[in-house]
């Protein structure tokens, strides 16, 4: 038992002297992952905080009015701690400021709006309830608000901010309705409750509290697990070095079996993705909160962190040797290995967040094996869950291990 264990750290030192040669390996593989989650995470880190509801949306004002509409609307979207104001008195400046990107949107209300608000509450009042049916098909003119978008602006964030102004304008009329009815009918003297019949609630489904979720906690096992697979280039490429100057058959003259030298390897480049993932564990803890990003809160599950890191790594080892095993030559090795991992990568929710996928994509995603740990992290980091709901994702990532070592291990017997 002694001799096989030497054996395998003999060939556990002899991997990690021929890696360390490889000076650009070592830089890519350390450095690659720190550069890209300090850039992507930076980026989106305004993306995170406006789904977290801690930036405000800055919308410009002109108000050509001057009467109660402007200054109701103003009030209320102060109330509602989304927007921004920014008042203007310049149509031109206002839209140049939205084309420039510094708002979001501009809404101008134009002159005579108070008063033609005002007419039409009281004749819509008033011919409510008139028993005469010529005002029936009588029609209104709309109080016509303008509303100017930046053109970057679509889908669901425009959609928010016009739902929103919507639902202002709305207690805006009903209020103003109210108060005309109560002109036209002077005789049902009543006083209007400005108080909401129904509220919302908001709790977190979790027993103790939520730990939100910020651009870090995204980004960090996401990277991390691309570094990790990223392993594939130096690993295939030196199992294939190894078979093309005969290394592997050499060695295997010496009393040492096949197992003793994949073993061996196994060790060396797990380590190496373990220590990665350290690595941008201390990037998202120290280095990004001095950039103004939140710092990474690795929750309470450190047997479940372990043993997902553990199961990444050594499902990217396999990955990485099933490639050199399977390879015919270098450069099929280096352009098949990093091609799927890109592919893997942008399927499983690394470059761009699953929730926010197609539906064909979302589905689709399971069959990455970074999405398996990249949910399984989030468990872990968003969730704050017990080591029991991340086993599923550990499972696999170990199972699609065993099942690369499988594919390397037929690969290597039907060649030999």
């Amino acid at each position: 038992m002694k001799i096989q264990l030497r054996k395998i750290m003999s060939t556990f030192y002899f991997s990690l002297v021929q890696l360390f040669r490889d000076r650009n390996a070592i830089i890519f593989l350390f450095l690659m992952p720190v550069i890209l989650v300090l850039i992507v995470s930076l980026i989106q880190n305004d993306l995170f905080k406006f789904t977290d509801e801690k930036i405000k949306i800055k919308i410009i004002l002109i108000d050509d009015d001057s009467g109660t509409i402007g200054e109701t609307i103003e009030k209320v979207m102060k109330e509602t701690d989304i927007f921004e104001i920014i008042e203007c008195k310049d149509m031109e400046k206002g839209k140049r400021m939205v084309r420039k990107g510094y708002s979001r949107c501009l809404i101008y209300i134009p002159d005579g709006s108070t008063e033609l608000m005002n007419k039409k509450s009281f004749l819509m009042a008033k011919d409510t309830f008139s028993k005469k049916d010529e005002f029936k098909n009588r029609e209104y003119p709309p109080v016509e608000l303008r509303f100017f978008f930046d053109p970057v602006v679509r889908g669901a964030f425009r959609h928010s901010i016009t739902e929103t102004m919507e639902r202002l304008l709305l207690r805006i009329e009903i209020d103003k309705r109210m108060k005309s009815i109560a002109k036209v009918v002077p005789r049902s003297k009543f006083r209007w409750v400005d108080d909401r019949l129904f509220s919302i609630k908001k709790e977190s489904p979790f027993k103790n509290e939520q730990i939100i979720p910020n651009a870090v906690q995204q980004n960090i096992p996401a990277w991390s697990l691309f570094g990790m697979f990223f392993i594939v280039i130096p690993l295939s490429s030196m199992l294939i070095r190894e078979r093309d100057n005969n290394l592997t058959q050499r060695l295997l003259t010496m009393p040492v079996s096949y197992f003793n030298l994949l073993s061996g390897k196994i060790l060396a480049y797990t380590g190496i993705c373990l220590i990665q993932f350290i690595l941008m564990i201390l990037v998202g803890i120290f280095l990004l909160p001095l950039f103004g990003v939140s710092p990474l809160n690795l929750g309470n599950n450190f047997g479940g962190l372990i043993l997902m890191a553990v199961s990444s790594a050594l499902a990217a080892t396999g990955y990485g040797i099933m490639i050199g095993s399977f390879s015919k030559s270098l450069e099929q090795a280096t352009s098949l290995g990093p091609f799927s991992i890109m592919i893997a990568a942008v399927i499983g929710g690394i470059m761009v967040p699953s929730y926010i996928m197609p539906d064909f994509f979302s589905k689709i995603r399971i069959i990455s094996p970074l999405a398996w740990g990249l949910d399984g992290f989030l468990k872990i980091f968003v969730r704050n869950d017990s080591i029991l709901a991340i086993l599923p994702h550990a499972g696999l990532l170990l199972g699609f291990f065993i099942l690369t070592m499988f594919i390397a291990s037929f690969s290597i017997t039907k060649r030999d």
